[in-house]
């Protein structure tokens, strides 16, 4: 079963922290990430979700108790609002 993590982000400035956010693409592969979705919330848009899809829970566990991925997210202007580990149990597009 594959898993996720969902995270709330309240941003400072949308356009900035996508830049920062895009600059680590490699880090995502490196760490198997299997797909993204950004959301913006569409009445606040400095408000933003993000869906990360991994092949494990302990993949996912490993990118974010990484230095790298801890790195990364210093500099982002980004403040967690919440983010939790979760095990996708079905996906599908129409």
């Amino acid at each position: 079963m594959s898993s996720a993590i969902v995270t709330r982000l309240k941003v400072q400035n949308f356009e900035t922290w996508k830049a920062h956010y895009d600059r680590g693409e490699g880090m995502r592969r490196e760490f198997h990430v299997r797909g993204v979705t950004v959301l913006r919330d569409a009445t606040d848009p400095n408000l933003v979700t993000i869906l990360t899809r991994f092949d494990s829970l302990d993949a996912g566990k490993a990118m974010i108790g990484s230095e790298r991925w801890k790195e990364a997210s210093k500099g982002a202007g980004a403040s967690p609002v919440e983010a939790f580990f979760t095990d996708i149990v079905e996906e599908k597009a129409y």
